[in-house]
Formats: structure tokens, sequence, C-alpha cells
């Protein structure tokens, strides 16, 4: 046993549960310590994470608001390009 009530082993998985998995996953925490946030086995999280297409161990690229907007502008001034009169 690894310290974990009973009660805990197979517990279904919470939305709120799965919400924080997936941004601990996102941010590039190790499975070790969203094991030990969320109460659950590294095995658990990772067949949850698994069966939730959940990538572990990966940061993700994330552009910060600055060149999403960028993007959109230049997008928004193309479609004016293409098509003046519609806006």
């Amino acid at each position: 046993m690894t310290g974990r009530s009973e009660s805990r082993r197979n517990a279904k998985w919470r939305d709120d549960e799965i919400l924080l998995l997936e941004q601990l996953a996102r941010s590039g925490t190790p499975t070790g310590a969203i094991a030990l946030k969320l109460g659950r086995s590294k095995a658990a999280i990772s067949v949850k994470a698994s069966k939730s297409a959940i990538k572990l161990g990966v940061k993700s690229q994330v552009r910060p608001v600055e060149n999403e907007l960028k993007l959109l502008k230049n997008g928004i001034q193309d479609v004016q390009a293409l098509h003046p009169n519609s806006v």
C-alpha cells in the first residue's frame, strides 16, 4: 500500500480533478508532483492522461497575448485587403 486510504483507491475522477490534471500537465509539472497534488498514484495519473489525450511531461508553448493580438490584427488586415467593401 502506498499510504493512500482504501476509499481513494479506484475513486472516480471528478471534473475539477481532470481540469487540474490538464493545467498541471500543460505547465510541465512532473507526473510525480501531479500525483501528490491529486492524491493519486503516478500510474493513475498516466492512465487518466492517456485516456483523456493529455500529454504529460511536455510544457506547452503558450504564446504571449501580444503575439496573439498581432496575428489577429494581421488576419483582419488580410481579409480587409481581399474584401475592402465588406467591413
